[in-house]
């Protein structure tokens, strides 16, 4: 299991990057942000927590959270309606009329849930070395985790991409044959690279830098943006303090792309990230015609009216250490 993970700060393209990447033979998506993996309380948190983070009773806690998520995040969600349609047809095999899909829709998801939960415990059952033992006795009600030592990288590595294969397989994803880059465009998940690459190892990991004025402009429109454009401008510049921009920058899975550069499809940057991701210069260059003409008419609408002096020099740092300049006249 491999991820294409898409992040950057929120309104910087992620988005239109997994509508656009999603189209190539070689990528799978759900169409939406797939939280389940790097969200508090999902896959990464867990295997932190059967690792280097290990305690006794949190491995357990990070178990019965990760569940909580995926119902949060699938099931209760009535806006995943072709999600949780997905899931029903997966676990029942068949495809209800919209009437009927209307009626017995919340039923038959939160069965579809306690079938995946229970495949979920039944994986981690099998699970055994090292004196380690995941999963839950048949006496107990709940599936838990009790462990000798800490379990290895490797071994969670193993253990996450069985894991997480067996969800997205409920959502559509057909594993077999030539592996396929999961896409992953949970803005923040960037930032948890590192963690990414340890249990998910030959991940990639593809950073949407916007202009921070742009981006900050966007915001405005956001229910759940400040309405300072300044404090905006904080955001993005915790963003990328978090993100480590220099070690990012110099690691071989990472790629630095300027959303204008590509909208306005810059030869060079294309040839660029079509290498980097490994498929054919002129199959990428043709799905980026087709996708950014209508962001290219939208992009024009957040435009900023403030100053480039307003943009903090820490940001300016930021971009320096990823590569990118920013014209900035202060």
């Amino acid at each position: 299991m491999r991820f294409l993970v898409i992040g950057g700060t929120g309104r910087s393209g992620t988005t239109v990057m997994r509508r656009t990447l999603v189209r190539l033979p070689t990528t799978f998506s759900i169409d939406d942000e797939l939280r389940v993996v790097s969200d508090h309380g999902g896959l990464v948190d867990l295997f932190n927590c059967l690792t280097r983070g290990y305690t006794h009773f949190g491995a357990s806690v990070a178990y019965d959270e990760v569940k909580t998520l995926i119902r949060e995040s699938l099931v209760d969600q009535p806006t995943h309606r072709w999600l949780q349609a997905r899931l029903i047809r997966k676990v029942f095999g068949r495809v209800l009329s919209p009437a009927r899909y209307s009626l017995l829709r919340s039923r038959m998801t939160r069965r579809a849930f306690d079938h995946l939960v229970q495949r979920l415990d039944d994986t981690l059952g099998v699970e055994s070395y090292r004196g380690t033992w995941i999963g839950g006795a048949p006496y107990q009600l709940r599936g838990t985790i009790n462990i000798v030592p800490p379990v290895r990288d490797e071994d969670a590595a193993r253990i996450g991409s069985k894991v997480t294969e067996m969800i997205l397989e409920g959502l559509g994803y057909a594993p077999g044959g030539a592996e396929r880059w999961v896409i992953d465009d949970s803005p923040y998940s960037v930032l948890r690279w590192r963690e990414y690459l340890r249990y998910f190892p030959g991940s990639k990991f593809l950073l949407v830098v916007r202009d921070p004025l742009d981006t900050t402009s966007s915001y405005t429109h956001q229910v759940w943006a400040p309405e300072d454009p300044d404090q905006s401008l904080k955001i993005l510049c915790h963003f990328y303090e978090a993100l480590d921009c220099e070690a990012f920058a110099r690691h071989a899975s990472s790629f630095v792309l300027r959303f204008e550069d590509i909208v306005s499809g810059e030869p060079e940057v294309v040839q660029g990230l079509s290498r980097w991701l490994e498929c054919a210069p002129d199959q990428l260059r043709d799905i980026l015609r087709q996708t950014m003409s209508v962001t290219q008419a939208h992009l024009g609408r957040g435009r900023h009216d403030r100053r480039r002096s307003d943009v903090p020099a820490s940001f300016i740092a930021h971009m320096s250490a990823l590569g990118i300049h920013l014209d900035v006249a202060r």
